[in-house]
């Protein structure tokens, strides 16, 4: 009896002890979800909700939650028949998409309360034993992000006031990423507040892929004790981007599965599992352990990761020379830089003016010319440029905005506004101008996007300005059989004023998704 006795305290001891140390208990909070999700125009959404109805669980959104533009009908049209389903256990992260719509109101109405404060856009709360961190990478619409920001200085104050064994922040867009926006400099700040007080996991969207990083500090140095790893997340239903090649400590990457993240959150350590939508193959899954501010690991399980599922999938794109385009191009700039560029010829990167993220470039004149290029990797005869833009000021002069070149550097057609803040567009070739009847609002942001094909007379150009076809400004035109070699942005002409910055710059070969 005695020995029973013993041997029952002893199990007792034993279990207590597994307890403490973080042994997975059945019961354990689920968070499971991804970005980039819902569009009218897509079938993806509604393949990765279909995951989620036999999946319980709190269900996080990375952002870019409803395309195009994040407005009250594109939620009730193409968030809500999905994902929308799920609305009473989401919690959301707000992306750069929603705030295309101003300060982003549809979203903050839609999710109400679990979106947090319209003005902030950021919270936290707590899932079983872990602490859970939504931040708005959206820096220019609340007040930046770096060291010092409020945002910044909440999240310290908050993750003092929640001292948990385990954190988990999620946001839009990735600090590390080597998809087609890249890192995201202005997000180092954040990751330093997490690093310091031991934080385990990020997740994040904005690129439409699936990459999954080793644990690292906030520059991007490999460090297994005490750093964070990150998810980037983008596959929940809107399209694919391409990958270029792998960044840093990158150790899974795929491009063309759209899925859920799913994460067990035991007390001291987690599960992750990636589920594809239905017919895909890839999967990548793997168990980590918590660890406190110093390093020191709070139970003994081992960290082990699976092999992803071998796939067909063609081969990662390589990454573009510093002094060419390849196609497709994308530059946000929120890389902090114009390494992008071949030229540069007074365009500044800042941060006072910028559409989402936390640079733009900015083209400041008084005279001298301020403009960009950059040489195409391979002459092209059709070619779609895509930009956001807002002219801040202007003088009595017109100022280009943007224009292609051959690769000997001779101008083919620029885009600009006109004196009276019109859109044209001049075709050198000819020589002639044609000016629309579209205003250009000050001080807005703007889309415009411009589709050239060179084919002697049969030469064409199509306008889209905020998504909308300009027919004064498509039509026929003589541009001659030389192809589009280089491209530039901003206005190379001495003697103008203006003041315009520019966010979001996009190449393509085929119409470009605004």
């Amino acid at each position: 009896m005695l020995i029973l006795v013993v041997g029952i305290v002893g199990a007792l001891i034993v279990s207590a002890a597994l307890s403490r140390a973080g042994a997975p208990r059945s019961g354990d909070p689920v968070l499971i979800g991804a970005g980039d999700i819902a569009s009218c125009n897509s079938p993806g959404d509604e393949a990765t909700a279909k995951l989620l109805d036999s999946i319980p669980g709190t269900i996080f959104l990375a952002g870019d939650d409803a395309y195009d533009s994040g407005t009250a009908q594109q939620f009730a049209d193409c968030y809500d028949p999905s994902w929308g389903r799920f609305k009473d256990r989401t919690r959301p992260a707000v992306g750069n998409h929603e705030y295309i719509t101003h300060k982003a109101q549809p979203y903050f109405d839609y999710f109400g309360a679990a979106a947090g404060d319209p003005t902030k856009g950021y919270y936290s709360y707590d899932l079983g034993e872990w602490h859970i961190v939504v931040i708005n990478s959206n820096c220019s619409q609340i007040g930046g992000c770096a060291a010092g920001s409020p945002q910044e200085q909440w999240l310290r104050d908050d993750l003092r006031a929640h001292p948990a064994d385990c954190t988990l922040a999620y946001w839009h867009h990735p600090r590390f990423s080597s998809g087609e926006h890249g890192d995201t400099v202005a997000m180092q700040p954040i990751w330093q507040a997490l690093y310091e007080s031991g934080a385990e996991l990020v997740i994040n969207g904005h690129d439409h892929d699936y990459e999954r990083f080793a644990p690292q500090d906030p520059t991007g140095v490999a460090d297994p004790a005490r750093g964070i790893r990150e998810f980037v997340v983008g596959t929940g239903g809107k399209n694919y981007y391409p990958l270029s090649a792998p960044v840093a400590n990158s150790e899974v990457r795929n491009a063309f599965t759209f899925g859920v993240i799913k994460f067990t959150l035991h007390p001291t350590s987690y599960d992750w599992e990636f589920i594809p939508e239905a017919g895909k193959t890839f999967t990548d899954a793997g168990h980590g352990v918590c660890h406190s501010a110093d390093g020191t690991r709070l139970d003994q399980s081992a960290d082990t990761t699976s092999a992803p599922a071998a796939t067909t999938a063609p081969a990662p794109k390589a990454a573009p020379p510093s002094t060419a385009a390849e196609l497709p191009f994308t530059d946000d700039f929120e890389n902090g830089n114009l390494l992008k560029w071949t030229e540069n010829h007074g365009l500044v990167i800042q941060q006072q003016e910028v559409a989402d993220g936390a640079y733009a470039a900015r083209a400041t004149s008084s005279g001298e010319p301020a403009f960009g290029l950059a040489r195409l990797g391979s002459a092209q005869n059709d070619l779609y440029y895509f930009v956001r833009f807002k002219i801040l000021s202007q003088g009595s002069n017109t100022v280009t905005l943007l224009r292609f070149r051959t690769s000997a550097g001779a101008s083919i057609l620029g885009l600009y506004s006109s004196n009276t803040g019109k859109l044209s567009y001049r075709n050198d070739v000819a020589g002639t101008s044609t000016v629309s009847t579209r205003i250009i609002a000050a001080n807005e942001w703007h889309t415009v996007q411009i589709h050239l094909h060179v084919a002697g007379d049969a030469s064409a150009a199509e306008v889209w300005f905020d998504g909308s076809r300009i027919d004064d400004l498509s039509k026929t035109e003589s541009l001659g059989t030389t192809p589009l070699g280089r491209v530039q942005l901003g206005d190379n002409a001495s003697g103008r004023s203006y003041d315009v910055v520019f966010d979001e710059v996009k190449l393509d070969t085929r119409l470009i998704d605004e």
